[in-house]
């Protein structure tokens, strides 16, 4: 966490993601969800050399899904 390397951040521990796919036929559909739980963390935590801690919190809850056609 500091220059020195002497901290250490423990924001987090496990994250989840998450995709379930279904095929048939030339259909094809998948979703993802990123970070399941909606879990607060830092992606990046710094500390300057004046003891100032910096945080750069990561992103909350994503989904996406695709729809595919193969012919």
């Amino acid at each position: 966490m500091d220059n020195a390397n002497t901290e250490k951040y423990e924001g987090y521990t496990f994250v989840t993601s998450l995709m379930v796919g279904y095929e048939r036929g030339g259909w094809d559909f998948t979703v993802n969800v990123d970070n399941l739980f909606d879990d607060l963390y830092s992606v990046e935590t710094t500390k300057d050399t004046s003891g100032k801690v910096l945080y750069r919190p990561a992103a909350p809850r994503s989904i996406m899904g695709r729809l595919a056609c193969r012919f």
